[in-house]
């Protein structure tokens, strides 16, 4: 899985599907995961031992609930990481949306009230439009890096919860067919 996870990176930094993304920032959030990587593959090696597999096997033997329910934290386990990288995207992806949104509202001669909790209207000089343009401009070229890393790990998140589901499901099925 690391390698899958290395590879699926290393295919985001040389420009996916064609799309030309920012190579500082795309380099920058590609350190951070592959770093993260680092890190749960440390915490992985470290957890793993012969002792949780033996116990994870050893538990098949009080049914296959158990069994099932066994394998479900293992894969909690396992992909703790990719609910880690969606939320991580997704956080940022939050956040230059709602800049998005509040410097295109600026421009509009409207800015949010967060005391009020409503849309006040503003005067800006010029040099305060200039910033914004700025801003604006630097975010809309950023936003496409930035939704490529939310894509990719949103994908991986719901095929993992998919599986989950999948095996959640399982564990009804047995539930209900072995009740006594």
């Amino acid at each position: 899985m690391i390698h899958l996870l290395e590879s699926t990176i290393g295919w985001i930094r040389k420009n996916p599907v064609g799309l030309k993304l920012n190579h500082q920032v795309s380099e920058c959030l590609a350190q951070f995961f592959s770093y993260h990587i680092f890190l749960w593959d440390t915490f992985i090696s470290v957890v793993y031992s012969k002792y949780v597999v033996t116990a994870f096997l050893c538990s098949g033997v009080l049914g296959i609930s158990v069994l099932i329910a066994s394998l479900i934290d293992v894969v909690n386990l396992l992909t703790i990481h990719i609910l880690c990288f969606h939320i991580y995207a997704s956080r940022l992806a939050t956040i230059s949306f709602k800049a998005l949104l509040s410097l295109l509202r600026l421009f509009r001669g409207a800015k949010y009230n967060p005391l009020r909790k409503r849309v006040d209207s503003v005067i800006l000089d010029s040099r305060q439009l200039f910033l914004a343009t700025l801003f604006l401009t630097t975010l809309i070229f950023l936003f496409p890096t930035i939704g490529v890393y939310y894509s990719v790990f949103s994908v991986l998140h719901y095929t993992v919860c998919l599986i989950r589901f999948v095996l959640l499901s399982s564990l009804e099925l047995a539930n209900s067919i072995f009740s006594y």
